[in-house]
């Protein structure tokens, strides 16, 4: 069977692909217009080839071209997308497969989609095997809108100064070394962070179930807005505090288990002289006080805020703000945090305390997670104290 005639704008193009099993078997075989050369990324879940067409392509169909010689099956479960971005991407089709050695799969869009990007993708754990793909499709007018008209595409410029801008970021895991917590900061909307998670199938609606905090320090953040989601691709999301809250740092959390990814996050206030200095004094930026949640809500323990106040071992914690009868580093910063437990300075396994018992100077807590219930957090530092007004998360 040969594939449907017509211009393939994938020949030759930049293509990559999630990993590579080896050298030969680089993702630009497949688009190099023969079919005895291979693309073969290693074992991994959800494994991915992506085509750069150079411009934008009423994209109508992809042909896969599977290997003749061996390794057909390879070829199932596999997901078309098209789009403008790599992160804004239009299901076109799929093929269940698994595919026969040899075999021309022809899928086609429901309609035409425009877009500069063609991504293939596996779900589940095996290994994509290519050995030619095409896109047919058309470059002639009329093209779909790069980028789709309505306010929750072309944001407004910031009314003030973005104190976010080009600080020191970070979050509470990272997906891949490219999706790094600065590339939210950089002011590119098209770079982007993204935190771990164990699977993610296609569409993520990452955006969701946000909460935005801002705080003097990392244990004394104040609430500040939420937003329910799921975002929109491109949407700009504002979110204003009820009233201005000085502060030096904003956390942004996602509840719950997934990834949260931002393109760009803007934090608009100013430096006059109503600021808060020293200790904090007001309820404004007072932290509540612990309402005795008992359980951890992300992996180790950081934004625990309970009252349990004994260690694993049953022994009782010693208050932070004194220095007896272990002496420490931690008074001045957890004066206010009575003898519950903690963990400021991010032990891997969880909040703990240093104990009464002067033979014992610490242990764990003996604090469980919150029915497999924890929160990813995209974490910003200002370097000075600035009372918030507006963040601007991004949604990819």
């Amino acid at each position: 069977m040969q594939p449907t005639p017509g211009i393939n704008y994938a020949l030759r193009r930049k293509a990559s692909q999630s990993s590579t099993y080896h050298s030969k078997y680089a993702a630009s075989q497949a688009v190099d217009g023969e079919e005895n050369t291979f693309t073969a990324t290693k074992k991994q879940n959800n494994a991915y080839w992506s085509v750069d067409l150079g411009k934008a392509v009423n994209v109508k169909q992809i042909n896969i071209i599977n290997r003749k010689d061996c390794c057909g099956k390879w070829l199932k479960n596999i997901a078309v997308t098209v789009g403008q971005n790599l992160n804004s991407m239009k299901h076109c089709s799929k093929f269940k497969g698994p595919g026969k050695n040899g075999q021309v799969i022809e899928l086609t869009c429901k309609s035409p989609i425009a877009g500069r990007y063609v991504k293939i993708l596996r779900s589940g754990k095996g290994i994509l095997g290519l050995a030619e793909v095409q896109v047919i499709g058309n470059t002639g007018k009329p093209l779909i809108p790069a980028k789709p008209k309505g306010k929750i595409v072309k944001p407004a410029k910031p009314k003030g100064i973005n104190y976010a801008l080009r600080r020191k970021a970070s979050q509470s895991s990272t997906y891949h070394s490219k999706y790094a917590a600065s590339q939210a900061v950089d002011g590119e909307e098209n770079t982007f962070s993204a935190t771990k998670t164990k699977q993610c199938i296609l569409e993520c609606n990452r955006l969701k179930d946000i909460a935005v905090t801002v705080g003097l320090n990392f244990h004394k953040m104040e609430h500040c807005s939420k937003f329910k989601g799921p975002g929109k691709n491109g949407q700009v999301i504002e979110l204003t505090c009820k009233s201005p809250i000085a502060g030096r740092y904003v956390k942004i959390l996602r509840s719950g288990k997934g990834i949260l990814s931002l393109a760009e996050v803007q934090v608009i206030g100013h430096t006059g002289k109503k600021l808060i200095a020293g200790k904090p004094k007001g309820k404004a930026v007072k932290p509540p006080k612990p309402k005795g949640q008992q359980c951890i809500m992300n992996r180790k323990g950081a934004n625990y805020g309970g009252n349990i106040s004994k260690t694993r071992s049953g022994r009782t914690c010693q208050a932070w703000g004194v220095q007896t009868p272990q002496k420490h580093k931690f008074s001045k910063k957890l004066a206010d945090q009575k003898n519950y437990c903690r963990n400021p300075d991010n032990e891997p396994h969880g909040p703990w305390c240093y104990t009464t018992d002067a033979k014992k100077r610490w242990e764990y807590c003996a604090i469980p997670y919150c029915s497999m219930y924890y929160i990813e957090f995209f974490f910003l530092t200002l370097d000075k104290l600035i009372p918030l007004t507006k963040a601007d998360p991004y949604n990819n």
